[in-house]
């Protein structure tokens, strides 16, 4: 634990919870390292500091006297209508465009979009099983426009055994499974032609919360088609637009 405190070279047993409040307060003013790193940083020392006293190495935890960090709040907003209708203009490729309707249309991680293949789509139901945190098995569904887009793009792909293959594949040969690194870059290149900023796959999945729920979805059926395991989680998702509200209070008020 070298550099905590106002000394180096401090006993662990001997650090205290000024000693972490002091050095936080200068990595913060000499790094710029935001409150929500710091606060990551806190709760695995904190594991940290358990496991010595578990391990009867010192008798007290001193993360526990820092006290909460209070976190900057940023609203991560969703993609606009403009927005959405931006990036599918400017997709360059069938599989572009597929793959923009596949993460919009499923709300899947980007770690889900890329693992299943061909033949886990089920076409005529417009659905198909995805493997979320934990290996946890859920559902989920094709809208009209991605079952059409997705169809076209593997009607391009005349490899034998499709079924077999993987969804997404690269532009080039050798066709290889495209990669969560492959995805991310693309869409930052959509994004830039299309003039859309923040433009990642997590964005879709917060965006077709968003739509469901204004649709009229309830929350808890939100949280299954999100793969939740609590509604706080999903609660994080919810952006409750300027225009609802005012047309809740026409109707309410």
């Amino acid at each position: 634990m070298y550099g905590l405190g106002s000394q180096r070279g401090k006993r662990i047993e001997d650090i205290t919870g000024m000693d972490l409040r002091y050095y936080y307060g200068a990595m913060r003013e000499q790094r710029g390292i935001k409150m929500s790193t710091m606060q990551t940083r806190l709760h695995y020392l904190s594991s940290f500091w358990d496991f010595l006293i578990t391990e009867e190495l010192v008798h007290s935890n001193p993360v526990k006297k820092v006290g909460l960090i209070k976190l900057e709040k940023t609203i991560k907003k969703p993609f606009s209508a403009e927005e959405m209708e931006a990036l599918r203009v400017n997709c360059s490729n069938l599989r572009d465009r597929a793959l923009a309707e596949f993460l919009y249309s499923t709300g899947v991680r980007v770690s889900e979009l890329v693992a299943p293949n061909v033949g886990d789509i089920e076409m005529g139901k417009q659905e198909l099983i995805v493997y979320g945190k934990g290996s946890k098995e859920r559902k989920t569904y094709l809208t009209d426009s991605a079952k059409f887009y997705l169809r076209r793009y593997l009607q391009t792909r005349k490899q034998d055994g499709l079924n077999n293959q993987p969804l997404f594949v690269t532009l080039d040969q050798p066709y290889d499974r495209l990669t969560v690194v492959g995805v991310q870059y693309m869409l930052r290149q959509l994004g830039r032609r299309a003039g859309v900023k923040n433009t990642h796959p997590h964005r879709f999945r917060r965006t077709i919360v968003n739509d469901l729920l204004a649709r009229g979805m309830k929350i808890e059926e939100v949280k299954e088609f999100l793969g939740h395991e609590k509604l706080d989680t999903t609660m994080i998702y919810c952006t409750i637009k300027e225009k609802n509200v005012q047309a809740s209070h026409r109707k309410y008020a």
